[in-house]
């Protein structure tokens, strides 16, 4: 729209201005032109990632036309300002937003911003115990952290060969059946990747696979039968009988606690104790014999 007589005035459209000038005092006009030309402001996008805990995304703010620029980032906290740089790495979670400037023209962008997401981290534990004679390592998640039904489970025995791939895998059956004579320990690893991508790996030393009970135990200190071991059996409590019937020990929660002593820490003498062995899963109690001997060394 023309402005009218005015000596000045603001414009944003491009094209030749003309003005003719008249001094009223002389009636004397005189002629004169400009043009104005509107840069374009620069046209960026800055991308937007989701990434794995542990991971790290490239954060870039990309102009669609070529030219000479210059960057100013707004970054989440916690995470150090990279300055005038076009593209860097984050693993901070948050709003990542670009002012660039056309350093030819000296026009800026608009703010524009993208957004880096964390998918939440996910922890498991692995149990390893005896169920019917076999050694099972099972794997449970922690704080219900992850879906195993989601999930994609891989077990393997030195890292190469692939012995199972649920959340259970029956060590027992997979050394019964395989050709290849395994000795112990076996090195076992579990990579777990849940449904949005993420993995996470588990690795274990599996010293011992029996899932008997021992027929005795010689207190010597060469670390072969030292101690009654009842570890992967899952026994809510244990009782030892001497010969006469009279309980000498008990206990709760048991391991491998019982070195052949008394409840009262006294040393028993060599001979053949019973057992009767109550278990977490309620199946039915076991009893049975167990000698002890006092080797020496």
């Amino acid at each position: 729209e023309n402005p009218g007589n005015v000596s000045s005035f603001t414009s944003n459209v491009a094209g030749n201005y003309s003005v003719v000038v008249t001094n009223l005092n002389t009636n004397c006009s005189a002629s004169a032109s400009g043009i104005i030309t509107v840069n374009p402001l620069p046209i960026v996008v800055v991308n937007s990632e989701t990434i794995c805990e542990g991971s790290s995304a490239t954060i870039t703010a990309t102009s669609t036309t070529a030219g000479n620029y210059s960057y100013q980032w707004s970054v989440p906290s916690g995470f150090e300002n990279p300055g005038n740089v076009s593209s860097f790495t984050s693993n901070v979670a948050g709003n990542y937003s670009a002012v660039v400037t056309n350093l030819n023209t000296n026009c800026s962008s608009n703010i524009i911003s993208g957004t880096l997401d964390i998918f939440p981290d996910f922890d498991f534990t692995i149990e390893q115990y005896c169920d019917q004679g076999s050694f099972i390592m099972e794997i449970v998640p922690v704080n219900s952290s992850f879906s195993i039904s989601n999930s994609t489970i891989v077990w393997q025995l030195d890292n190469t060969i692939t012995i199972g791939n649920n959340y259970q895998v029956n060590l027992t059956s997979y050394l019964n059946f395989t050709p290849v004579v395994e000795e112990l320990p076996l090195n076992i690893s579990v990579v777990i990747t849940a449904n949005n991508g993420c993995s996470k790996t588990s690795s274990l030393s599996i010293e011992q696979t029996y899932c008997g009970i021992q027929k005795g135990i010689s207190i010597n200190n060469d670390g072969m039968n030292d101690f009654f071991d009842l570890t992967l059996l899952g026994v809510k409590k244990l009782e030892i009988f001497n010969r006469y019937g009279i309980k000498v020990f008990q206990k709760n929660d048991y391991t491998n606690e019982w070195i052949g002593q008394s409840d009262k820490g006294e040393k028993l003498p060599d001979g053949t104790y019973y057992y009767l062995i109550e278990f977490k899963n309620n199946s039915i109690p076991k009893s049975g014999w167990i000698y002890l001997i006092r080797e020496a060394n």
